[in-house]
């Protein structure tokens, strides 16, 4: 296969949707922010209790941990998806590799830099919102406990080891997961007349 067809089929297989969509299943918080109605509006809590949720979230390192969480994602996903485009391209240049890496690692980080302020005032309107600024504060103050410190500092440490036995407890059901979803494209395909329609939105 010549660099320009395979680049091309990169292409394609990269459209197909963002490598950290593939990211292994893990133990991760999802916000799901919708514009308020006007109840909700008015059940917002007040910028003290905010400004409190944002220390707690200072505390216990909320940017340190969303910049590693998202290195590691991008590389177990990377790697995941390096693996399947050589078993389906076969002999793939090292170097249009190491090109894809660093724009998608690259394109990620960034991301994520852009939008940690963001994200993380939404998260803390979330806590403010479960919370009373006095549990905020109590929560801050556990946060200091050295058992408490030793514990986010292992939990760093020990983040890759974990996630690797998320990727290893679902690797043995792989193989069914690729027959069933091919049965369901060759299933779509026969009904649909032999071609798979492209929608438009």
């Amino acid at each position: 296969m010549s660099r320009t067809s395979l680049a091309a089929s990169f292409a394609v297989a990269m459209s197909m949707g963002s490598p950290l969509a593939a990211a292994p299943a893990k133990p991760v918080t999802v916000v799901v922010l919708t514009r308020p109605t006007t109840v909700e509006a008015a059940a917002q809590p007040d910028a003290a209790t905010v400004a409190e949720a944002m220390r707690y979230l200072d505390a216990v390192d909320f940017d340190g941990n969303a910049m590693r969480t998202t290195e590691l994602v991008v590389g177990t996903s990377l790697a995941a998806m390096v693996d399947g485009l050589r078993k389906q391209f076969g002999d793939v240049p090292e170097d249009l590799i190491s090109q894809i890496k660093t724009a998608v690692r690259d394109h990620a980080m960034k991301s994520m830099r852009e939008t940690l302020p963001d994200s993380k005032h939404k998260t803390a309107v979330l806590y403010a919102t479960e919370f009373t600024r006095p549990e905020l504060i109590r929560l801050r103050e556990l946060e200091s406990d050295p058992v408490a410190v030793k514990a986010r500092a292992k939990a760093r440490e020990m983040q890759p080891r974990l996630m690797k036995i998320g990727i290893d407890a679902m690797r043995p059901g792989q193989a069914e997961l690729d027959a069933e979803l091919k049965r369901i494209v060759l299933d779509y395909v026969q009904s649909h007349g032999g071609a798979v329609a492209k929608t438009q939105s």
